[in-house]
């Protein structure tokens, strides 16, 4: 069985890797705060 599914442990670890940094950044801490705040997200001082 774990053969068939062992290549998802993988995916999940590196998708769990990858939110962890985008959590990490100003933009991922601001949609995080909106969505707490039930408020739209304020992107555009992010785009240069």
């Amino acid at each position: 069985f774990n053969t068939d599914t062992e290549h998802q442990a993988g995916l999940a670890n590196m998708a769990t890797a990858g939110l962890e940094l985008f959590v990490s950044t100003p933009e991922g801490r601001e949609g995080a705060a909106a969505f707490a705040e039930k408020r739209p997200p304020e992107f555009s001082r992010y785009v240069e």
